[in-house]
């Protein structure tokens, strides 16, 4: 998911890669003729573009249930998983890595299990035709912009969240 810095910091990359390219062809450099480029109305005015930013919108406004359910349910995931290990394997031993390590051990393996998790759901929203169904709304843009990223139906969103809260409990259980 884009963030407003990484969208920023793209921007400011776009500006300063053309800004070099006209300098390099002894061009003169505006910064509206910089903004033409980078910001092309013919694009931000694209129907495409508001119906990326409708989608936006109603992402927005149903994304805090989304991601409630998914931390709960991640939760409950992730402490059924332990117990589980628990009662099959007996408690675990101490163990001999200083905490530090143990905590990048777990960021890391986390921050796998969510890759993963992405990976898979995406696989399966490609190959699963009911999945498609909702899916095909991201591919549907006529003119790419960041909000492309927004259209997702609010089912489809559940999904991804309900196969990462899968994968990411699975994974936080047993670290």
């Amino acid at each position: 998911i884009s963030s407003v810095y990484s969208l920023g910091f793209a921007t400011l990359i776009a500006f300063a890669w053309l800004a070099w390219r006209r300098r390099r062809r002894g061009r003169p450099v505006a910064l509206t003729m910089l903004a033409r480029a980078v910001f092309p109305r013919r694009v931000l005015l694209h129907r495409s573009t508001f119906a990326d930013l409708a989608y936006c919108v109603i992402g927005l406004a149903t994304l805090g249930g989304i991601i409630g359910w998914a931390v709960v349910s991640t939760s409950w995931i992730s402490d059924g998983v332990a117990a589980l290990l628990t009662r099959l394997l007996g408690p675990p031993s101490q163990p001999r890595a200083p905490d530090f390590a143990l905590s990048a051990a777990r960021t890391l393996l986390l921050f796998l299990a969510y890759e993963l998790g992405f990976f898979l759901d995406h696989t399966l929203k490609h190959r699963v035709p009911a999945l498609w169904e909702l899916h095909k709304a991201h591919h549907s843009a006529e003119v790419l912009t960041p909000l492309v990223n927004f259209r997702v139906h609010p089912l489809d969103s559940l999904i991804l969240a309900n196969n990462l809260a899968l994968i990411i409990g699975v994974v936080g259980g047993a670290a």
